[in-house]
């Protein structure tokens, strides 16, 4: 949808994700901008990071993966909650001074494929 305060999409769109394209999803890996977006949570710590991962399951998502968080460039903040089962994580990487585009698409990718592999280890 978006990164950096710039939509990527028109905004009418917004919505349209957040109202139709979330609730249908099991995987959702925003970015912090797109996850703002998504929850109306202004994400300054950790914990507006989990309560946005926790707006996000309220809607029926499965796995959520706030990317790129701004007060923490190196923090990827997770959460897992299917039926009675929650896990939670915090993955903590140095960030590189460069941009590489495509980055979030490759991370979902792998995301998937791990969790395709291996259903009940999400960490």
């Amino acid at each position: 949808m978006g990164d950096h305060g710039k939509l990527y999409v028109s905004k009418e769109l917004v919505d349209v994700y957040r109202n139709v394209v979330v609730p249908s999803a099991q995987f959702v890996i925003p970015n912090q901008f797109e996850a703002e977006l998504l929850t109306d949570v202004e994400i300054k710590c950790e914990a507006d990071a989990i309560r946005a991962c926790d707006i996000l399951h309220d809607k029926g998502v499965e796995v959520v993966v706030i990317t790129s968080l701004y007060y923490n460039d190196e923090e990827i903040v997770g959460s897992s909650r299917k039926e009675n089962d929650k896990c939670r994580f915090t993955l903590c990487m140095p960030a590189l001074p460069h941009y590489y585009t495509g980055t979030g698409d490759l991370f979902g990718a792998l995301l998937l494929g791990w969790s395709l592999k291996h259903p009940t280890d999400l960490k």
